[in-house]
């Protein structure tokens, strides 16, 4: 089981968070250190577990297909300091004291009557938008322009991610924000969103790279139904696909799609790429 762990670097690394990925049972975790420690941006490592069920060969052997002969000695040097500096006796001291002043905060959220979903990390504080009338996505469009910008906006939450060092001023400052943005844009809370018409485990009608490769046409979503999807159909963040090439579009998916559309404005298109035919 490949698992990714982006956001969790820091996981494991002290008693108040949930074991790492590879504790639980995951074969292989790629971590990304640019999210969740002090990496530069494109810094990331593929981490193996002891009890891993794949040999080491078959995944240098995999990897070939996808590394460079050139790796930037740049980022290498980064990924082993950001390590070193996480599992060092002062960045275990700089996760507590960011883990104190992340739970601090959510109280502080909490005595302020704002929605926030439960989760196991400190460091990441979900707001329920839903809850008090908001769509996600209108709420960090807000927040940016006042200066805070959150890591994931959807359309039913917002979540900030708090990093090894969360300014000192956030602690005064979200809430009071957060309060306004509720008496401001706020009201009744949006319908409960249904669940997406899709099997537990699918499988392209067409192979992925034939889609890609053939004819394709624009059509809008609502006459999309019956045809075969030539490109992904993927919002950003949190980059999911919604709809990968090869798939057909039935009369269920291209309903929910244009729903999906309305949820996120600017982020989902009302055409859709399908192959030609």
């Amino acid at each position: 089981m490949l698992l990714d762990e982006a956001h969790g670097a820091h996981l494991g690394l002290d008693a108040r968070l949930p074991p790492a990925g590879l504790v639980c049972g995951a074969d292989l975790v790629v971590q990304s250190l640019q999210k969740a420690a002090g990496g530069l941006a494109q810094s990331a490592v593929l981490l193996q577990g002891a009890a891993s069920r794949l040999p080491e060969p078959a995944i240098e052997r995999a990897l070939l297909w996808l590394q460079t002969s050139s790796p930037s000695a740049l980022l290498l040097a980064s990924c082993e300091a950001a390590l070193l500096d996480l599992c060092s006796a002062a960045g275990r001291r700089r996760l507590a004291a960011a883990l104190d002043r992340g739970q601090r905060l959510r109280q502080q959220l909490e005595a302020c009557g704002l929605p926030l979903l439960p989760n196991r990390d400190p460091l990441r504080l979900v707001l329920h938008t839903a809850a008090i009338g908001i769509n996600g996505l209108d709420a960090d469009a807000w927040l940016m322009e006042r200066g805070v910008i959150a890591e994931l906006p959807e359309p039913g939450t917002l979540t900030f991610c708090l990093g090894l060092r969360p300014p000192p001023v956030l602690t005064w400052r979200l809430p009071r924000l957060l309060q306004r943005l509720s008496r401001q844009l706020g009201g009744p809370a949006l319908s409960p969103f249904s669940a997406p018409p899709l099997p537990p485990l699918a499988e392209p009608e067409l192979p992925l790279g034939q889609a890609w490769r053939a004819p394709a046409e624009a059509v809008p979503l609502a006459a999309a139904a019956g045809r075969l999807a030539a490109e992904p159909l993927c919002p950003y963040p949190p980059g999911i696909p919604l709809l990968i090439p090869g798939e057909r579009i039935d009369a269920g998916r291209a309903a929910w799609l244009q729903q999906q559309q309305r949820l996120w404005p600017g982020q989902i298109a009302d055409t859709v790429r399908v192959v030609a035919g």
